[in-house]
């Protein structure tokens, strides 16, 4: 039980992690764009538990393919940078010390896939209605969220080692290292947003289900289907309290950052 605590302490500390710099690269990719297309750089306000935004002004018109490419420059910077952070960290990073950033890149390219998947079925406002509105044909954004949400099982996969999982461990405890602290973290954030963007519960209270059912279902499916489509290739790392305390003190750098920024 007390290995149990600590796998889901250092899931935990390194999803807060994880999630806070994902957010930020999303954000970052609009402001990428905006830069390009408009010559400044814009401000981004984001907040891991409040979500992002990418403020700036046009004088000038801008064409509708441009509105299409600040629109979803987050997504597609985030699944970019998403694959890049986890097959550069599987190649040259294969140790515990680096799981809070392996996980940066699967939570990354996890959520715009997502979101690019069933965004317009599901929701009324984000950056894929957006680019839907803008012309962008909705089966095309469902089948790319499809392609890249096959992309990112394959990648959970690879990453389980590094989480402390392999193949040997049962499904229970993938379900109670992976969707324990997920569900945990949830909670905060539904907590924040009822308190301070009440008229954000509903789309993030969506929005946190289907991530959650997502997980469990590519956990069900890695446990119960991984033979038929990619194996593990490495055992599990063994996770210390020292990789947990380093986890933790990430998770708090980046907190304090935010809160000073703010």
């Amino acid at each position: 039980m007390a290995g149990l605590i600590k796998l889901v302490i250092f899931f935990f500390c390194s999803s807060v992690f994880a999630f806070s710099i994902s957010l930020f690269l999303h954000e970052f990719g609009h402001s990428i764009f905006v830069y390009f297309i408009t010559g400044s750089f814009p401000k981004i306000n984001f907040n891991p538990l409040s979500g992002g935004s990418v403020l700036y002004n046009v004088t000038a018109p801008i064409i509708t393919f441009h509105k299409i490419l600040i629109s979803g420059g987050g997504i597609i910077f985030g699944l970019a940078i998403g694959i890049i952070i986890v097959l550069s960290i599987l190649r040259f990073f294969r140790s515990a010390w680096a799981t809070p950033f392996i996980l940066i890149g699967f939570v990354s390219t996890g959520v715009n896939s997502i979101m690019l998947f069933v965004s317009p079925f599901i929701f009324n406002l984000g950056d894929v209605i957006k680019i839907n509105s803008l012309g962008v044909p909705i089966y095309v954004t469902f089948l790319a969220g499809g392609v890249f949400l096959y992309i990112s099982l394959i990648l959970f996969v690879y990453c389980l080692p590094y989480f402390g999982l392999d193949d040997s461990c049962s499904l229970k405890k993938k379900c109670a290292v992976i969707l324990g602290p997920v569900i945990i973290y949830s909670i905060i954030i539904l907590a924040n947003t009822a308190l301070v963007q009440k008229e954000k519960l509903m789309y993030y209270s969506d929005l946190i289900i289907l991530i959650l059912i997502t997980l469990l279902l590519g956990v069900s499916i890695v446990h119960y289907g991984q033979k038929y489509f990619v194996k593990m290739r490495m055992k599990a790392f063994e996770i210390k309290w020292f990789h947990v305390g380093f986890s933790l003190l990430l998770s708090i750098i980046i907190f304090v950052l935010i809160t000073v920024k703010n």
